[in-house]
């Protein structure tokens, strides 16, 4: 987990700036940055444990912005049955044991290691851009 950091300079000897504004955007946008990072992080890691739990069968990982919750959350699919009626996806991930088996036989962790390595994180941050601006 990543931790607030403090400032690295006394925020009352600025000149023009209050220590109220500057704690103040320190504390929450930073702040809420860091949060934001951790929240993501444990997510991701939900992925990797949620496909590990498919691994040997037939399904799907799905990342997607739950729009009546309004964050990100988590699906597994077993046997391509739909997980999120009020979702949008973002990254889904296939453990179907034919989309790993030529190349990883039945080390599925080593295919979910090299699917996080080819993650285009630009069009997954895209959608959940888009998720983000259409949620009420």
């Amino acid at each position: 987990m990543h931790a607030l950091q403090p400032l690295p300079f006394d925020p009352s000897k600025l000149r023009g700036l209050s220590e109220r504004l500057v704690v103040s955007h320190h504390e929450n946008n930073y702040g809420g940055a860091v949060k934001n990072l951790n929240r993501t992080e444990e997510e991701l890691a939900r992925v990797t444990i949620t496909g590990m739990g498919l691994a040997g069968g037939s399904g799907w990982v799905v990342l997607a912005w739950d729009f009546q919750r309004g964050d990100a959350r988590t699906y597994g699919s077993g046997h391509h049955t739909p997980a999120c009626a009020f979702g949008q996806p973002l990254l889904v991930l296939d453990m179907c044991d034919h989309s790993y088996a030529l190349d990883y036989g039945a080390a599925a962790a080593k295919y979910v290691d090299a699917f996080f390595q080819n993650i285009q994180w630009d069009e997954v941050n895209r959608r959940l851009e888009s998720a983000q601006r259409r949620s009420p």
